[in-house]
């Protein structure tokens, strides 16, 4: 990230995408002064993220359809779930100087995980980024990948 935080403000605003109930925000929240945004499609979502994580800005929307320009950090722990589409669309319309940090893995078991890759390599090049960094994750039955960069 270091070579990235010239780019963010001191009190960063945060967007998570795919953010279901809040938990990766509110962590995030928990280590550095921001504000935290969590988005997800699914209305159930915002309901108890609010009770859970009542100082996380909470919203159901479509991230296709959500406006992200004015966030310094946008995060994405769901790529998985997500098309390649639909997230190269977000980085198409996210700021310049927005910092994302993407992940996904190579899990195929779950009928919901529609868009797993082979390697971090894979993620990558399905990616519209400028500059990044990748790192990879290897856990017991498959891998988990992650981008960082603008």
């Amino acid at each position: 990230l270091s070579q990235y935080s010239d780019h963010i403000s001191y009190h960063p605003k945060v967007l998570v995408l795919a953010g279901w109930y809040g938990l990766a925000g509110h962590m995030i929240a928990d280590k550095i002064p921001c504000t935290v945004t969590i988005v997800d499609k699914n209305p159930d979502c915002a309901k108890i993220g609010k009770g859970l994580y009542p100082h996380l800005k909470h919203f159901t929307a479509d991230l296709n359809d959500f406006e992200i320009t004015g966030y310094d950090v946008i995060v994405c722990t769901a790529c998985e779930h997500i098309t390649d589409d639909e997230i190269n669309g977000v980085l198409r319309k996210k700021d310049k100087s927005t910092v994302v940090f993407l992940q996904s893995n190579n899990y195929n078991e779950i009928n919901e995980h529609i868009n797993c890759k082979k390697d971090v390599n894979d993620f990558a090049n399905s990616l519209i980024l400028s500059s990044y960094k990748k790192y990879t994750l290897s856990l017991d039955n498959y891998e988990r990948f992650m981008i960082i960069g603008k």
